[in-house]
Order: C-alpha cells, then sequence, then structure tokens
C-alpha cells in the first residue's frame, strides 16, 4: 500500500504514522486454542480496554464462542522452539440474541447488504499484569515500532460521524503450522461511516470487497477515528460490496456496565 495517498482528513504524514501505530498496537490477536492440545483452531482479533480502573478484553463473539476451546491472546513474545506464546484470558461474557426490527430489517435490504441477528459481542476482565508486545513491521513506505501493545480508554470512546474517516488493523491469510502461528498484517483504511442500524454501524471501503478472506482474521479489531477514539470492533464485512458492520462501541460500553452491575467478573 502507499503511504502518502492515505487521506484520514488531510492528516501530515508523521501524524498519520502515529495513528497507524495506535491502530496496530491497539489490536490484539485472539486465538482459540483447544485445552488439551494447545492446537489453534480458530482466530480473530480483540482490544484491551481500560475502563472504571479496570482491564477488560473486548471482541466478538463469533470470534470466541467455539465450545470447548479456550480463548487466548498472542502474546507477540518471541517464539521459541517453533511456540507461539498465547495467554489464555479464561471466559468470556456474551449477551443473549435479539431481534432487530422490521424498520430496521427495512434499511438493510435497502442497502443489499446481509445482517445476522445476533448480539456479535464479547468481553472479559483481565486481572492481570500481561507482558504484550508488538513487533517491528516493515511496509516499505513507513514502518511499525516495536515495543508494548496499548490499551484503548473506553471512557474517551464515541460515535462516529460522517465527515471522518476510519481505520484498523488485523492479521489474515493466517496459516496454522501445529502450535505456531503465521499471519499477513493488513490496514484498512479511510473508511467512510454511512449510519447506525440498531447495535451496529456501517461503513463503507473505498473499494468493493471482493475477496472476504482478505478480512477474515479482522472480526473483533477496534476501529479508531483521526484522533485514535474507538469507535466499534469490526463484525462483519460484505464481500461484493463496500460494507462493513461494526458493533458500536458505546453499546457494547452499556452492556459492559450492565455484566459489571451483575458481579458478572467478581468470582476469581
Amino acid at each position: 500500500m502507499v503511504f502518502v495517498n492515505i487521506n484520514l482528513c488531510k492528516m501530515s504524514n508523521a501524524e498519520q504514522l502515529d495513528i497507524f501505530n495506535l491502530a496496530a498496537k491497539s489490536t490484539q490477536h485472539v486465538v482459540l486454542v483447544h485445552p488439551k492440545t494447545i492446537e489453534p483452531k480458530q482466530y480473530g482479533s480483540g482490544c484491551i480496554a481500560y475502563y472504571k480502573e479496570k482491564f477488560y478484553l473486548l471482541s466478538v463473539a463469533h470470534v470466541t464462542n467455539l465450545d470447548d476451546f479456550a480463548t487466548c491472546i498472542d502474546t507477540g513474545v518471541p517464539q521459541e522452539e517453533l511456540n507461539t506464546k498465547l495467554y489464555s484470558v479464561g471466559g468470556m461474557f456474551y449477551i443473549e440474541q435479539y431481534r432487530i426490527s422490521n424498520l430496521e430489517k427495512a434499511k438493510f435490504e435497502e442497502l443489499n447488504v446481509e445482517f445476522e441477528e445476533t448480539l456479535d459481542i464479547c468481553f472479559t476482565e483481565i486481572k492481570e499484569n500481561v507482558n504484550l508486545l508488538q513487533k517491528e513491521m516493515d511496509f516499505g513506505a513507513f514502518k511499525i515500532e516495536s515495543g508494548s501493545k496499548v490499551c484503548l480508554n473506553l471512557e474517551l470512546a464515541g460515535e462516529p460521524s460522517f465527515d471522518e474517516l476510519y481505520i484498523f488493523f488485523g492479521n489474515v491469510k493466517q496459516d496454522i503450522q501445529g502450535i505456531l502461528l503465521k499471519y499477513q498484517p493488513t490496514f484498512k483504511y479511510d473508511l467512510e461511516f454511512k449510519g447506525t442500524f440498531g447495535f451496529f454501524h456501517l461503513f463503507n471501503t473505498p473499494e468493493i470487497i471482493e475477496d472476504g478472506d482478505d478480512y477474515a482474521g479482522c472480526s473483533g479489531a477496534p476501529i479508531l477515528d483521526s484522533q485514535g477514539k474507538l469507535v466499534g470492533l469490526v463484525s462483519s464485512v460484505n464481500p461484493g460490496s463496500k460494507s462493513i458492520f461494526a458493533f458500536s462501541i458505546l453499546r457494547c460500553r452499556v452492556l459492559l456496565d450492565a455484566a459489571i452491575d451483575s458481579g458478572a467478573f467478581n468470582s476469581d
């Protein structure tokens, strides 16, 4: 990709580099593994958010909701003996399914996009101090610096606007070799906000999405604006269109509040 052609509200190159680094360093690589064999089965993305003086892993339900498999984060710690270093986060908290209204269904039909009637969100508290690292990545025109992963401030999260452009990062084209993971990092940028439908925001990509595999692994990735504000988590894409759906981060925060108030994270 060509770095100098990225708009993101006409930021300078230095500002663009900052937001690309933030997008990469705030995205966690989520992996589901068999608890006995530790072999990876499924993968996606997520982010760690700081909220009410605690830390939470946020992702989407279709990434982590796989029976008999453990949800882990790729720590980024250098691999030894061809092993990918993972951290198990324990059980994820899910929200039961809901049905969208007939009005919302009609809106989606008008847009000629598909939409699943499930509440595609999950989260859990991270109670330990985990060492999560970002390796250096060279994209030719620019580099992502190595260092620690970063947490996003959920208190500062907000709604997307029509006069902004948006970005997210993910790992795609993943290749599972035993207990070693290989993948291709990618950025999706210059996304335009098109509207909110129930719990979901709709974004458009600059070009038609030809191959859904170009996004496989991005589900759960945090979508950021040019100031680094979190607005949603990637939920689904619609190949043959420009459509990307993201779970609203403000709706996620409301649901997280409900889970906290219910004492869902109090047990050790």
